[in-house]
């Protein structure tokens, strides 16, 4: 009897330890990191991890403009006039 009674302790607290740790890697996949806006500049961007942690990327070439202040993304991305032309 005390045999099966510290099996079924065994499985159950197994069962939870698994299914805790299964639920935490899920809900660490749904945060996605945030940009920071008020960290931003002309070469590089800031965002939030949500754990504590930052992560900073940075380029060579510039990847925002300032107007009026604020530092707004560039947009490369072609766009088709009325002659289809780019």
């Amino acid at each position: 009897m005390k045999k099966s009674i510290s099996l079924i302790t065994a499985l159950t607290v197994s069962l939870f330890s698994f299914s805790t740790m299964s639920s935490s890697g899920a809900s660490a996949k749904a945060n996605e990191p945030v940009e920071i806006l008020s960290l931003r500049s002309e070469y590089g961007k800031h965002f939030d991890n949500g754990d504590g942690t930052m992560t900073s990327y940075v380029n060579t070439a510039p990847i925002h403009y300032l107007e009026d202040g604020e530092w707004i993304e560039i947009d490369n991305s072609l766009v088709i006039d009325e002659n289809n032309n780019y």
